[in-house]
């Protein structure tokens, strides 16, 4: 249903090949019921193509439904990508924070060590 609608001569010739196939009965002398038979035929061709018709129109619907729900999908995703890469630049620059400080304490310590060793 949601391949591309087929257009192809080969496909819906059928269609093309009944009708002329009518026209040609209706142009031969009447036999029995020959013009009721391509009139019964005209008939079945005018609803397969109404059906068809139909069909390449709920195909077109449901090729847009798909189009628009894969588009919001990707502006979803779009979004949360930009807000994941947001968190990870917020969380690497508080991992710099955090070992700048680190360093900062660690010399402390030492320091503090050293203090305590002189104090002894």
């Amino acid at each position: 249903l949601l391949d591309p609608e087929p257009t192809a001569a080969e496909t819906y010739g059928s269609f093309d090949t009944q009708t002329r196939h009518c026209s040609y009965l209706s142009q031969e002398p009447p036999e029995e019921g020959s013009g009721q038979r391509c009139r019964e035929l005209e008939r079945q061709v005018a609803a397969l193509r109404q059906v068809r018709a139909h069909l390449a129109a709920e195909n077109r619907a449901l090729r847009a439904r798909l189009e628009g729900g894969a588009a919001e999908k990707l502006r979803r995703l779009q979004a949360q990508v930009e807000e994941l890469r947001e968190e990870k630049a917020r969380l690497e620059s508080g991992r710099e924070e955090l070992q700048a400080r680190c360093e900062r304490l660690e010399l402390e310590a030492r320091g503090l060590r050293d203090e305590t060793e002189l104090l002894r």
